[in-house]
């Protein structure tokens, strides 16, 4: 179990192959509780609580 934390969390710090990943699977939002951190994808929605519900933005 520890060895796939450790892989799901090198893809989830890598930015862009995350980004690639809601693309390829058409996420469009994401619920979670870190507050938003300049990812250019993602624009915050609503806070319900503790937990932050963003919005994926197409890139033009």
């Amino acid at each position: 179990m520890d060895d796939f934390v450790d892989v799901a969390l090198r893809y989830y710090q890598d930015e862009m192959y995350f980004e690639s990943l809601m693309r390829k699977y058409r996420v469009d939002y994401v619920v979670r509780k870190k507050d938003y951190q300049g990812e250019k994808y993602l624009k915050r929605e609503v806070k319900i609580g503790e937990f932050y519900v963003f919005r994926i933005v197409e890139e033009k």
